[in-house]
């Protein structure tokens, strides 16, 4: 009787493993991903944040990483504290989340992670905005 294989991809998709592997390679060599894709091809969003939904960002295909700005409703006064993120895919509520404020800048990098981030802002009657530019590895640049 012939001894069964264990399937090295538990999740039956070959594709996921090498995508990660590309990125983790691509960042081992310092390729940080920092060609910007362009307006045209979904490389930049100005995302509208309020306390009633938690939004995720809608990723280009060829994004890897991004550069992430919050910006404050222009009522606002206390802008130390606008937004919770949640980076595991769960939604944030007014209550959980990581607290992050006007101007803070952040660079996640990986697709699967910027598919996972969710944001809600903690105030009312407020729309506070996220400045996003995506960015492509030099080795897949979109125009």
């Amino acid at each position: 009787m012939a001894q069964q294989r264990k399937n090295p991809y538990p999740r039956n998709n070959f594709s996921i493993v090498a995508d990660y592997l590309e990125e983790i390679a691509l960042l081992l060599a310092n390729e940080r991903g920092l060609f910007p894709i362009t307006e045209e091809n979904g490389g930049y969003q100005d995302i509208p944040i309020t306390n009633k939904v938690a939004q995720s960002l809608s990723v280009p295909e060829k994004a890897v990483s991004a550069s992430i700005f919050i910006e404050a409703d222009a009522a606002t006064t206390k802008k130390e504290n606008i937004i919770r993120i949640k980076e595991n895919g769960a939604s944030p509520t007014t209550e959980s989340g990581q607290l992050w404020g006007h101007k803070e800048k952040f660079h996640p990098a990986g697709k699967p992670l910027l598919e996972k981030l969710r944001f809600i802002g903690i105030q009312n009657d407020r729309t506070h905005y996220l400045r996003v530019q995506y960015y492509a590895t030099g080795q897949d640049t979109v125009g």
